[in-house]
């Protein structure tokens, strides 16, 4: 059973606010979250002003492409120090908390509720854009259960982890758009191939097997270490939304990395496809 004691045990830089958040710690989340949104609609309408002169048919991706990738690199800031502070033990792992996780948990969702609006604004079918969508809502819930239900903080910190191939996948989108390859051509023609090759290999580490990974500390936690029976009967977002949007976000990155495979293996490596050695040696 959790104990009062048990808390000093956590390190020093985590609580255990997460095993008795009350309604009104839990109301006053709400103010913060808010704010973030906020914040990141003013900026993101900062950089689509940027661009009025840059003459993009599709203004809004070009926009959130760009705002993304320094973003990114603030949320893997915070995910890596919140999952870090929070890996010491079955308790710090699934009722602890450090101002780090919740810093990342409120900019990821409120990253995630912009993320919506641009893609719906977007070019392309429906079909093209549920996936992306169902991703985004899919976060968005699993996050907010996540704090709503007082546990699994470093769950969710560990997660957002992925954001690395984010970084990569924005390089590669900016140096291959139209608007951008002269001067990627002029002054860093490497700066394709090394985003592609960071890609296919932080994809690689930070989503097909770091998703896997979750759910097997998840359960090597849950039915091995036992954590405190208080999380059972107060949290069973948990034992149940944790793993299924960890299981749901695995499935989708699998499918993308199909197409990230591919463009590796054509661009960066420069694959010959079947029949190309006869050409060259008639």
């Amino acid at each position: 059973m959790w104990t009062r004691e048990s808390v000093y045990a956590l390190p020093a830089n985590v609580s255990a606010m997460a095993f008795h958040m009350d309604p009104e710690t839990w109301n006053s989340m709400g103010l913060p979250i808010a704010q973030d949104i906020v914040l990141c609609y003013m900026t993101l309408a900062l950089v689509y002003c940027v661009t009025a002169n840059v003459g993009a048919e599709d203004r809004w991706a070009l926009t959130h492409e760009i705002w993304w990738y320094p973003f990114s690199l603030i949320l893997v800031y915070y995910a890596c120090s919140g999952a870090v502070a929070l890996s010491g033990d079955v308790e710090a792992r699934w009722g602890g908390t450090c101002p780090e996780a919740f810093k990342f948990i409120r900019l990821y969702v409120a990253a995630q509720m912009l993320a919506i609006p641009i893609e719906l604004l977007g070019a392309g079918s429906w079909k093209a854009k549920l996936p992306m969508i169902g991703h985004h809502a899919v976060s968005i819930g699993g996050y907010l259960c996540g704090l709503k239900g007082e546990t699994a903080f470093f769950f969710c910190c560990a997660a957002g982890l992925s954001e690395v191939s984010t970084i990569f996948l924005e390089g590669v989108l900016l140096s291959k758009r139209k608007e951008f390859k002269t001067f990627f051509d002029t002054y860093a023609p490497w700066f394709l191939a090394a985003n592609g090759a960071l890609l296919w290999l932080s994809y690689i580490i930070f989503r097909l097997l770091l998703f896997p990974l979750l759910l097997a500390i998840h359960s090597y936690d849950k039915y091995v270490l036992k954590p405190p029976i208080t999380l059972y009967e107060n949290s069973p977002s948990a034992v149940a939304v944790v793993p299924s949007a960890l299981v749901f976000l695995f499935a989708l990155s699998v499918v993308w990395f199909s197409k990230i495979h591919k463009g590796f293996m054509t661009k960066v490596l420069g694959a010959i496809k079947p029949g190309d050695d006869k050409k060259k040696s008639s």
